[in-house]
């Protein structure tokens, strides 16, 4: 998964995925948080729920890879939303 890659449907088909993008895309319209927003609020998530950092990083190196991740994410839906033909494929 980057920037560059196409969309996968596999990916894009999982629960959790499908969540964390519609509560974003609640929030904004587009989908677009700042980025110190969202590694702010996933460290103090990782401070309240327990454990979810599961690899064997630093808090803030699994923040900032989440948020990454969860932007590529966004900018992939808004890419399928623009352009039908990529939504068929």
């Amino acid at each position: 998964m980057s920037w560059k890659k196409s969309p996968d449907p596999e990916w894009f088909g999982t629960d959790e995925l499908v969540g964390i993008c519609s509560t974003l895309f609640s929030l904004h319209t587009n989908g677009v948080l700042q980025s110190t927003k969202m590694r702010k609020t996933l460290l103090s998530l990782l401070a309240e729920s327990g454990r979810i950092n599961f690899p064997k990083l630093h808090d803030t190196d699994f923040a900032n890879g989440m948020d990454e991740k969860i932007r590529i994410a966004c900018q992939q839906y808004r890419e399928l939303k623009r352009d039908p033909k990529k939504y068929l494929r």
